[in-house]
């Protein structure tokens, strides 16, 4: 009978546990240096880099292990990778760390500049915004769910020289674009629109370089999937022993 409880167990638990989540995109940036568009994808999850927009102008570049996106007057280019298009009732997850180094004043216009985000075609969507500080810190990072120009903004000002995890996500279903700064939860402090359009079919994730002001920001550790867990470094997860 011991024998018979233990395997009944062992099925239970296999029909009580959940899917196996996806890691969708991996990019860690370790490509030699140069120009990102063009270079051999890593292995693992995730394409190569394309660029959708002002391409070969101020190319994205792979510098140790990281790339910056360079903000400046004139046109620049904007890249993507991309994966299999999400469908009714999925929701994407991106994580990455972003650092912005001192010595550029952060001063975009009023509707701020947005430096990354899901897409499709030219459908975008969790925009990703840098604005200009509000309360004596460096910078902010604000968020719209399919604006151009940002409708929340987190609650406290960021500071140069620092690296932040931001995690934004997707809902297919109810449009709502979700963000995230240092967590290790989903139910971590957040900012929320709910003001979303639904039934985008993204299929990237996507940066962007602009003009609204003059600066840069250094991105590494680019994560895409299906939960929210596995947009955090295993290393910043929270783990609880029963």
């Amino acid at each position: 009978m011991k024998s018979v409880s233990m395997v009944f167990g062992i099925v239970m638990a296999l029909v009580a546990a959940p899917a196996f989540s996806a890691v969708i995109v991996d990019e860690q940036f370790s490509h030699m240096d140069g120009p990102l568009v063009g270079l051999t994808p890593q292995p693992g999850p995730g394409g190569a880099w394309v660029a959708h927009s002002g391409a070969g102008n101020k190319p994205v570049q792979v510098s140790a292990g990281t790339i910056s996106l360079e903000q400046s007057g004139g046109s620049g280019e904007d890249v993507n990778t991309t994966f299999a298009a999400m469908a009714a009732g999925d929701k994407l997850y991106a994580g990455f760390d972003v650092m912005l180094p001192s010595g550029q004043t952060v001063n975009p216009d009023a509707d701020g500049l947005y430096f990354a985000h899901f897409r499709v075609s030219t459908t975008f969507r969790g925009r990703i915004f840098v604005v200009s500080p509000s309360g004596g810190g460096d910078f902010g990072i604000a968020l719209d769910a399919d604006s151009s120009t940002p409708s929340v903004a987190w609650p406290s000002d960021l500071s140069f020289d620092t690296v932040y995890r931001i995690i934004v996500s997707y809902d297919f279903d109810t449009g709502d674009s979700q963000l995230w700064i240092d967590a290790t939860l989903e139910t971590d402090p957040s900012i929320t629109d709910a003001a979303g359009t639904a039934g985008a079919a993204i299929d990237s994730f996507g940066l962007r370089q602009s003009s609204d002001y003059t600066g840069s920001q250094v991105i590494d550790n680019l994560m895409v999937s299906d939960t929210f867990d596995e947009s955090v470094p295993v290393e910043l997860m929270s783990f609880s022993v029963e």
